[in-house]
């Protein structure tokens, strides 16, 4: 049950992070860093989990990303289940095709502890597009993800809302999924979606801080005796 859980939540990665946001990319030559921590609470489970990433443009139409994460802990009814240690690696590229519509190629590497990750590579494929208003980003994605070495597909459509209030900027997220995955029998088609919300602040041109909650519902990402996951996560970026 816990590794289900566990690729779970990197199934949650992959599908509504995979690339680094939903809106278009840095400018060329220009990259940013991002350092996270998550708290992960599917009652009787809980996770702590830290993150870091890279995002770096090198042509105008092109960015390339990785991100490293690290299970601090894992408790179950606030008990060490003695569960911890480095994830798999996300990597991804994204092309700029104008300014409305996007690619996304992303993998996620079995690199891993074993004790806490699937032995599986994971694919995304996906576009992008976003609307740009004078107080409103909205920035809308369709993708694929599925394991080279499995029979397993997801398909997820996602949203998300920026309201532009000058340096301090609320949104919205949401996004459904669906496919083969973790149902309530292997292999049984399964459907979920996220809600989610949270706010950025800039404390300077090139430090920003971010904190969101994000609830995900439906069988896709059940685990038998579990609650539903609830992720709360504060990330620091920096731009260079």
């Amino acid at each position: 049950m816990l590794k289900k859980i566990l690729a779970m939540c990197a199934l949650v990665a992959t599908v509504s992070f995979a690339e680094w946001d939903m809106f278009p990319i840095l400018p060329q030559g220009k990259g940013e860093v991002v350092g996270a921590m998550q708290i992960k609470d599917q009652d009787p489970v809980s996770m702590m989990t830290g993150e870091t990433g890279v995002r770096f443009s090198p042509l105008s139409f092109m960015e390339l990303y990785l991100k490293l994460d690290y299970l601090f802990f894992t408790h179950i009814d606030g008990e060490d289940a003695k569960l911890d240690g480095l994830g798999n690696l996300p990597v991804g590229v994204k092309f700029q095709l104008n300014q409305s519509y996007a690619l996304f190629f992303d993998a996620v590497l079995p690199i891993g502890d074993e004790d806490i990750n699937y032995d599986y590579t994971v694919f995304q494929i996906g576009i992008s597009h976003v609307n740009l208003y004078t107080n409103l980003a909205w920035g809308s994605e369709f993708g694929v993800t599925f394991y080279l070495e499995d029979d397993v597909y997801v398909f997820n459509f996602g949203d998300e809302w920026d309201i532009l209030l000058g340096r301090f900027v609320p949104y919205f997220v949401f996004d459904l999924a669906m496919g083969i995955y973790a149902g309530p029998e292997e292999d049984d088609y399964a459907s979920g979606f996220q809600l989610g919300f949270g706010a950025k602040f800039s404390i300077t041109e090139a430090v920003s801080i971010d904190f969101s909650m994000n609830f995900l519902l439906g069988d896709l990402y059940e685990s038998f005796g579990c609650d539903d996951p609830k992720l709360y996560t504060l990330a620091v970026f920096y731009r260079f």
